[in-house]
């Protein structure tokens, strides 16, 4: 015969069971912890996410992840992608470009539209947390400030940058090497457009042609392209870099590791045709640039 199962395993089993259904309540937080530890908290993260839908599961925390995962408490939300941690850490989401807060040229005033509704909107998820998060670093884990670049999780296991771009507060951008979510991510982006949410309604963010642009700082583009630079072996993978030029008047650039996520017949294919791309916007030589950082960051629309 076995063993009948002591209060506390009952009590176990019971806070799993609570936990799964309601894992955003602090009740949860707090029991999960007194009777199993951070792995059992884990483990009731895991067990809820897997209600997800197929398509948004990826965007969910998994026990796949564990040895991947850092535990952190946030002690500011700076803006709609970045927030301090109680360390001192400061991390900048992955996958997700919010509104500024503050102007990005000289000519601007007081915060771009949504900007504080992306902040409030990551505060409230953060509360709903009790201010616990679990990030993943990406390949490279720091940018040039400094700040951590990772995927940041609620204590539900939700993807925070999936929250956000659900309801329209931000635009998907992906960097090779740290674009883990890059797919779900997109799908993400797409529900808020196609249901004319946030920043997708009513002609509030169009995309700029490309021959319109005039100051730097991260856009939405859209252009001709015309392919200037493109080197392939004798198997058709890509060598080097590649340059293409939008509307006559942007240089895009594809460094190395972007330019060869690419067949060069497929970087020839995209000659003569409209495409959207966004990224940051720079000046150089006289000219306007911008640096595509994934390919997920370029899309063919006609």
């Amino acid at each position: 015969m076995h063993a009948a199962p002591s209060n506390g395993a009952a009590l176990q089993a019971a806070a799993v069971a609570v936990c799964a259904v309601e894992i955003m309540h602090l009740w949860c937080k707090k029991n999960a912890r007194s009777y199993m530890g951070r792995a059992f908290f884990l483990a009731a993260i895991w067990l809820a996410a897997a209600t997800a839908t197929a398509e948004q599961s990826s965007c969910w925390l998994s026990p796949a992840l564990s040895s991947e995962l850092h535990r952190g408490i946030i002690e500011r939300v700076i803006d709609g992608d970045t927030v301090a941690l109680q360390s001192g850490e400061k991390i900048r989401l992955l996958g997700i470009n919010t509104p500024e807060l503050t102007p990005r040229s000289a000519d601007s005033s007081g915060a771009e539209p949504l900007a504080v509704a992306a902040q409030q909107a990551l505060q409230a998820l953060v509360a709903s947390s009790g201010g616990v998060v679990y990030y993943r670093l990406g390949g490279q884990p720091r940018d040039r400030y400094q700040r951590l670049l990772a995927d940041l999780y609620s204590a539900a296991g939700e993807s925070i940058a999936a929250h956000l771009l659900e309801r329209g507060l931000g635009w998907q951008v992906a960097f090779v090497g740290n674009d883990q979510l890059a797919s779900c991510l997109r799908a993400a982006e797409q529900r808020a457009r196609s249901g004319r949410l946030g920043l997708w309604a009513g002609g509030l963010y169009p995309p700029l042609p490309a021959s319109a642009v005039a100051t730097g700082g991260f856009a939405r583009i859209i252009g001709r392209v015309s392919v200037e630079k493109l080197r392939a072996d004798s198997s058709g993978a890509v060598v080097g870099a590649a340059t293409l030029v939008l509307d006559q008047t942007l240089l895009v650039k594809l460094p190395r590791k972007v330019a060869q996520s690419y067949r060069a017949a497929q970087l020839q294919a995209l000659d003569g045709r409209r495409v959207e791309l966004r990224g940051w916007v720079s000046r150089r030589a006289g000219q306007w640039q911008l640096q595509l950082t994934s390919p997920f960051n370029m899309q063919a629309i006609d």
